[in-house]
């Protein structure tokens, strides 16, 4: 009777490691518990986070259900969350990365928002190191796409306080690294359509003098965005269009008209120019004696020539 218990024993673990192994038959599901399970240890060295991170990322990156895998542990968000807060530096960047790839999915997006991502964030985003600046701000990008419809990531934002610490950071100038440039006049951009109070908080932090700045110092990669905020915060406050005029913007707008730029930008520009034209008859005459008008047919009818 005793072999026979042992047999049935092992004939029944038997049974299930060929369950287990059918379900995740490469063990992507078990190193993504292993790796959280790591995380979790408040016994775990910084290196072994660095390296169980680490993991995390390749295989994201390697393994197609290693996403959903990591979306799904339910203890996943709150210990990047928590590593993000107070783990090492490179800790830091490293929960940052992970939690900005699980973004791709809405539904994550929304999960990575309501764990409480978004001040751990703007911290690392003041940090002294570049690295950390760029991985703090591609994550804080990728929170912000949920579009006009996201109401969780509106309420959040807004009472985070996201608005006048992004324009903040750009108001640095040669400080701000281009790349971290482009990713928050991109965020600002995504905002501007969802978060509350948005064009409020733009103008009493100075946002307009900002985009001013960025539309004659800015980066090509920066600049759609740019005019985008200008033409839609001037619809939104006319009384900006005077500050644009003084700035003379309008020759700014007008020279990105020209084929020698990106088609996105060209459009964007037109929508600014179109937004002051509106908004101001000096705009109006200024646009027509420099010969805008016929720059601005072009680039709406022909943009790619």
């Amino acid at each position: 009777m005793l072999c026979t218990s042992k047999f049935y024993c092992k004939s029944s673990f038997s049974n299930e490691d060929r369950s287990s192994s059918m379900e995740d038959p490469d063990g992507t599901l078990a190193s993504v518990a292993q790796c959280i399970e790591q995380l979790r240890q408040s016994s775990s060295s910084v290196h072994e986070k660095e390296y169980s991170l680490s993991q995390l990322l390749d295989l994201i990156d390697m393994r197609e259900n290693a996403f959903s895998a990591v979306g799904s542990h339910s203890q996943a968000v709150p210990v990047l969350v928590s590593l993000l807060r107070s783990g090492s530096l490179n800790v830091k960047i490293q929960a940052s990365t992970v939690l900005g790839s699980l973004c791709k999915e809405n539904e994550l997006r929304v999960k990575v928002l309501l764990g409480g991502c978004i001040p751990p964030l703007l911290g690392l985003l003041k940090s002294s190191s570049t690295e950390a600046r760029i991985a703090a701000a591609k994550t804080i990008y990728a929170v912000s796409q949920g579009g006009a419809k996201d109401h969780v990531g509106s309420k959040i934002f807004s009472t985070e306080g996201v608005v006048p610490v992004l324009w903040e950071q750009l108001r640095a100038g040669p400080k701000t690294e281009n790349v971290v440039e482009t990713l928050l006049t991109g965020t600002l951009k995504n905002l501007s359509n969802s978060a509350k109070g948005f064009w409020n908080s733009t103008v009493q932090s100075g946002g307009v003098d900002i985009l001013v700045k960025l539309l004659a110092t800015g980066q090509p990669s920066t600049l759609a965005s740019v005019c985008f905020l200008l033409a839609s915060v001037m619809m939104e406050d006319a009384s900006v269009c005077s500050k644009v005029l003084s700035a003379e913007v309008t020759k700014q707008l007008l020279k990105l008209l020209g084929p020698g730029n990106d088609d996105l930008v060209r459009a964007e520009a037109a929508g600014a120019l179109k937004s002051l034209s509106s908004q101001c008859k000096e705009a109006r005459r200024e646009i027509a004696s420099s010969n805008g008008i016929p720059a601005l047919i072009n680039a709406t009818i022909a943009p790619s020539k």
